[in-house]
């Protein structure tokens, strides 16, 4: 697969604990789910290994399997759990942005509002997100938080917001210079 050993050893780094009662429920979350996984790992293949001709796709692919590395990584058990924030808010951003540019906090949870538009629980998993981006900032820019993260709140609406984005894969153009806001209908005009 062309990986260092180091990141053979990283993709079993998930301690993921699964309730059966949850894979059981009537709710079909768990199949768009696994869905969606199949497009990207089938679409990364497709579009990065091979290397097809559509530069678009395979950067927006490229985007979608980044942002699921970066939330793997926030599931590591550390000594300190920012490293878990800072890698969840590094997958928000990779997953809702086009390009780096000023106010990334609103820039996010503006995309991330419109993916998570009509989906149960979308108020307090944006405060969840709210959270996330304060305690990252504080993080990032003085070594330390005071923030109380939800966590857990976070990681749904990015779940949330990585499924509704792969199931909008269809309205992807063959050119954008905005691909992910074109998906989400944000593109600057």
């Amino acid at each position: 697969m062309g990986f260092r050993p180091a990141s053979l050893a990283e993709l079993s780094d998930l301690p993921v604990e699964l309730d059966p009662k949850y894979w059981r429920q009537k709710s079909n979350l768990s199949e768009r789910i696994c869905n969606a996984l199949k497009i990207v790992e089938s679409g990364y293949a497709e579009q990065i290994l091979k290397r097809t001709k559509s530069k678009l796709k395979a950067r927006v692919f490229r985007k979608l399997f980044d942002a699921l590395s970066f939330f793997r990584r926030s599931f590591r058990q550390t000594a300190d759990s920012t490293e878990g924030v800072v890698n969840l808010a590094i997958a928000f951003e990779v997953l809702l942005t086009d390009s780096y540019s000023r106010g990334i906090d609103d820039h996010i949870h503006r995309r991330a509002s419109l993916a998570l538009k009509g989906v149960r629980g979308r108020s307090s998993m944006l405060d969840s997100l709210e959270g996330l981006y304060k305690a990252r900032s504080e993080y990032v820019h003085a070594g330390r938080t005071n923030t109380n993260v939800d966590v857990d709140g976070a990681r749904k609406a990015f779940t949330r917001a990585f499924l509704e984005l792969v199931e909008r894969l269809d309205k992807l153009p063959q050119r954008s210079s905005q691909p992910i806001g074109t998906i989400l209908g944000d593109v600057n005009k």
